[in-house]
């Protein structure tokens, strides 16, 4: 008989509810309305926890706003981060890797004592999970955040838009310097962490933005992104102009190093929900060059492809792996 790995002790976060085909194919206002009834939250609760205004909250339950697509994605977001859906051969856990110790230890750094620390690392260290994990532990806690995910097209005025939305706010209009004071005079008014991923997508502008939000707040501030945005604050500390105020204001920066063989196996045994024999995982292990990410979506092609029988050997992760994109190919 094949030796196999034994299945990990992570478990799914959040309690299972009746929502699975409006977490695939859109909620309607009343599985919303029943999904808030079910645990007490009013408009103001569910305008926090999803990140749009009252009003916006208030004209989605009211039948006005069942098309838009934003208030759909943002409503499956809440959803995943309360329920940890998982699709068959492969659970939601979480797997708490070194890279992802420090990155929890940062975002209670900024959260604990209002300070601007930066989170550093290569794609697939596991940055985002980590974040993501902590977004909801916060929303199950009721712990106040404002999370951000930058996009290469955001814009300075992009940005505090949407942190205006996020913060409560239904405003629109207004110049960009009366958007960014009312996220200040939000932020103030209701204290909490902002939490900024992928900024290297950032302009110095808009993380001159950042850095004028937490003078003025006072509030934790953590920014997370890859070697471009460390290297452009290294440049302010050489005697550059340009963001030396927010380099000056920074706590400490955490660089991330990529996942360690040991994490690397733990992560396999808690994600992937069949058996494997131990050769099998070590070579995933190696061919995802321990990165996460990679070895997240290797995961899922082998749950994809396992038809019930045995255990899944090297030859079968072999076979997967040809779809991967890694380094060395």
């Amino acid at each position: 008989m094949s030796e196999t790995m034994q299945e990990g002790s992570g478990a799914a976060g959040g309690a299972v509810v009746p929502l699975k085909t409006a977490r695939r194919f859109g909620v309607t206002p009343a599985e919303l309305k029943a999904w808030m009834t079910e645990r007490g939250w009013n408009l103001e609760k569910l305008s926090e926890q999803i990140g749009f205004s009252v009003s916006m909250c208030s004209t989605f339950l009211g039948g006005k706003l069942e098309s838009s697509a934003r208030f759909q994605r943002a409503a499956e977001r809440m959803f995943l981060r309360f329920e940890g859906l998982a699709g068959k051969g492969q659970k939601s856990t979480w797997v708490q890797t070194e890279a992802a110790s420090q990155v929890l230890e940062a975002l209670e750094l900024a959260d604990r004592e209002g300070a601007f620390v930066l989170v550093d690392g290569d794609p697939g260290t596991g940055k985002t999970r980590a974040i993501e994990h902590y977004v909801a532990a916060s929303l199950k806690e009721e712990r106040p955040f404002v999370h951000i995910v930058a996009r290469p097209s955001m814009t300075p005025r992009n940005l505090v838009a949407e942190l205006v939305e996020r913060t409560g706010s239904s405003k629109k209009k207004g110049t960009t310097d009366d958007l960014l004071v009312l996220v200040i005079s939000r932020i103030k008014k209701y204290p909490r962490l902002l939490v900024v991923d992928e900024a290297q997508h950032l302009t110095i502008k808009a993380l001159e933005f950042l850095r004028t939000i937490q003078d003025a707040t006072k509030c934790g501030l953590l920014i997370a992104g890859s070697k471009l945005v460390l290297e452009r604050l290294l440049e302010a500390d050489a005697g550059g102009r340009e963001l030396a105020q927010l380099y000056s204001r920074m706590a400490q920066v955490y660089r991330l190093r990529l996942a360690s063989k040991a994490d690397c196996l733990s992560f396999i045994s808690t994600n992937l929900d069949v058996p494997i024999e131990p050769p099998a995982a070590r070579h995933a292990a190696e061919v995802c060059e321990r990165r996460l990410r990679t070895l997240e979506w290797l995961c899922k092609a082998l749950a994809r492809r396992y038809r019930g029988e045995g255990a899944i050997t090297v030859e079968d992760v072999k076979a997967a792996e040809a779809m991967l994109v890694t380094r060395s190919r």
